[in-house]
């Protein structure tokens, strides 16, 4: 006589471990995309975890095999968001800062950068998410604290040997002004109450660099009698290379 099947399902063995979870690794990757792509068209709390293991083709136990629940995959989600985002702006800003561009372009720049970014529909989708726990436990926000800190940090280290202390305080507070602005903006899910990108390039780019070509001191260049016209973000560059600023 054929032995019984046993027919009861297999559980987790307590105590086990969760998988070491990375942005990288494929099954955590699909659902970090599908995570994104959910969160562009609708709330957090809209989106359960069968419908995203669903979409990202693995089971829901690989799912909790890596998270303890959702609020987790969202904490670790933002985090590498966010950071991804951050890592873009900062090539985006050395590259900028190693072509001899004036403090005023390098601003410019930036908060053209930053408008881009904040338009992007799943970058904004994981901003409201975030923002929304937040309010609850302000813990859930700090990926984001941590994007909007090192934005101002990056673009205060880039310039601060270019401008003066006064200066560099206005433009602090200005670029505060356009992240909030932008963070205002993305949390409004109403797209028709939305500024649209054309309307935001038309206010923050010249907030942000108002007041930065009457109070910004002269780069030294290579002969005293050479006084440069436009300041530019300093640089090294190699001793047999050095190039002189433009004359106006």
């Amino acid at each position: 006589m054929p032995e019984a099947r046993n027919t009861k399902a297999k559980r987790r063995p307590p105590g086990r471990k969760r998988i070491q979870v990375s942005s990288v690794e494929k099954t955590t990757a699909s659902l970090l995309k599908e995570l994104r792509r959910l969160l562009a068209a609708r709330d957090f709390e809209d989106v359960s975890i069968a419908q995203l293991t669903g979409e990202a083709g693995c089971s829901i136990g690989a799912f909790y095999g890596r998270f303890e629940n959702k609020i987790a995959f969202l904490t670790f989600a933002s985090s590498v968001s966010f950071g991804q985002a951050s890592g873009t702006l900062q090539k985006r800003l050395s590259a900028l800062a190693g072509s001899s561009r004036s403090v005023r372009d390098v601003c410019d720049a930036q908060v053209n950068d930053l408008i881009d970014l904040f338009a992007d529909a799943e970058f904004a989708g994981m901003l409201r998410a975030t923002i929304k726990l937040g309010f609850s436990d302000p813990s859930f926000r700090l990926s984001y604290d941590r994007f909007r800190t090192g934005v101002l940090d990056r673009l205060t280290d880039t310039v601060s040997d270019a401008v003066d202390a006064e200066t560099m305080d206005g433009l602090h507070v200005r670029m505060r002004v356009v992240l909030s602005a932008l963070t205002d903006n993305a949390l409004v899910t109403d797209r028709s109450d939305q500024l649209s990108q054309d309307q935001l390039l038309e206010v923050l780019p010249p907030l942000l660099v108002s007041g930065l070509s009457k109070r910004l001191k002269v780069t030294v260049t290579d002969s005293p009698d050479d006084a440069a016209q436009d300041v530019v973000v300093p640089q090294k560059v190699p001793t047999s290379r050095k190039r002189r600023p433009r004359k106006i």
